[in-house]
């Protein structure tokens, strides 16, 4: 049935989560168990509860007035929730498992603990209604790095270090246009944090920002716009696992030592990627590790 003429529709409610652009159902039930702070998972807070949007949808609040720091402000606290805390620890119990199964018949694996000296960017620039965001494990919500990012950052560390093509191309696989087909000799794990860890939230500030959207020119009158994001802070530890096989020969499969020195050598390279930095902004000095197992 059509709304009569000139009815009005109801203006949402005025409280946590009342800026969501959500049904009025969801928005509701959002509402009574207490919006983003009654959220244990952060990547659904963070993503899906953005609640600083103006009444009618139609734009960001204004930075000055808070809002999206007191939400930012929310969603830091999410991962003190012991249900976050009790998800992460499942995870590690099945990574654990994983490794374990991975030291059996050709196969041999290893974990390194690294310790954050300076606070982690990760998946600032996934898409997002703040501009900004966080790489968060989907189903967890955690801050995650990606296996594939370890492997490519422990990779540039190899290069960097003289390690030669035909190296680089048995232990982490070559090109994908050339050998699309080919699998390296090493296999890296999702990075997961240890359960405490907290996180920060940082500003950047770029005083050109018309420039950089491409509306104006650069100018000395123009005013900085600080921009808040979520940040990894110092002092959380991380798990990096790391597996090496053996590879088939002509003869069947390579003795189990090859296997272990790939290993020692993948980790010894890990590790100085870990020292290096690993994430977004390290030309700035985010993202160093220090290795303490």
């Amino acid at each position: 049935m059509s709304p009569q003429s000139g009815a009005r529709r109801p203006e949402p409610s005025r409280g946590p989560s009342s800026n969501l652009p959500l049904p009025q159902a969801t928005r509701a039930a959002l509402q009574a168990a207490g919006g983003v702070d009654g959220c244990s998972n952060l990547s659904l807070a963070l993503n899906r509860f953005v609640d600083t949007w103006t009444p009618d949808f139609t734009r960001q609040q204004d930075e000055r007035r808070g809002t999206r720091r007191q939400f930012l402000e929310a969603c830091r606290k999410v991962p003190g929730q012991q249900p976050c805390r009790d998800v992460l620890r499942l995870y590690h119990e099945r990574q654990t498992a994983l490794l374990a199964s991975y030291s059996q018949g050709p196969w041999r694996s290893a974990e390194v603990r690294a310790r954050l000296i300076r606070r982690l960017v990760i998946g600032l620039g996934i898409a997002h209604p703040l501009e900004v965001n966080l790489a968060l494990h989907r189903i967890g919500g955690f801050p995650y790095l990606p296996g594939s990012s370890v492997k490519g950052a422990t990779r540039a560390m190899a290069k960097e270090l003289g390690a030669d093509d035909e190296t680089i191309r048995i232990l982490f696989g070559p090109e994908p246009q050339k050998e699309p087909h080919a699998q390296g000799a090493l296999v890296f794990f999702d990075a997961l944090p240890e359960s405490g860890f907290e996180l920060a939230l940082e500003i950047m500030n770029p005083h050109h920002s018309g420039y950089y959207t491409g509306q104006e020119p650069p100018a000395e009158w123009q005013s900085p716009v600080p921009i808040l994001f979520l940040a990894v802070d110092r002092g959380a530890v991380f798990r990096f696992s790391i597996a090496a096989r053996c590879r088939a020969s002509g003869s069947g499969l390579e003795p189990p030592e090859t296997a272990e020195q790939r290993l020692r050598q993948g980790l010894d390279w890990l590790r100085e990627a870990l020292r290096s930095g690993l994430g977004g902004k390290r030309s700035a000095g985010y993202g160093k590790f220090e290795v303490i197992g």
